[in-house]
């Protein structure tokens, strides 16, 4: 169940960060969304970190596209996190990303 919510999240980083020319009424339905799914995590006791704090920044600052980046890094690092072990199944293993192949396992590694 856990995975599931992660993954819908990291779906939803991973829309704001690819889209091109997203406006800010985009990334705040985005956001409103992450921000239900998160709600709905802490109701059943999952371990939501610092999620939502960032998506809430997400929202407050999509009109500064720096800040927005940075923050959009750091919802990815924060999911990966949470995922531990499985995060390989949500953004994958190569040497130049998230993920590194280390003895058959997938570590996470700083962007």
């Amino acid at each position: 169940m856990r995975f599931n919510y992660l993954n819908e999240l990291a779906d939803i980083v991973v829309n704001i960060d690819e889209s091109k020319n997203i406006t800010d009424g985009h990334i705040i339905n985005f956001t409103d969304h992450g921000i239900r799914v998160i709600a709905e995590m802490k109701l059943l006791g999952l371990d939501i970190g610092a999620l939502q704090e960032i998506f809430a920044g997400m929202q407050i600052m999509c009109g500064n596209r720096v800040v927005l980046s940075e923050l959009i890094d750091m919802a990815h690092e924060e999911i990966a996190r949470l995922l531990g072990t499985d995060a390989w199944r949500v953004y994958g293993c190569d040497e130049g990303g998230w993920f590194f192949e280390i003895d058959d396992a997938c570590e996470k590694v700083a962007a």
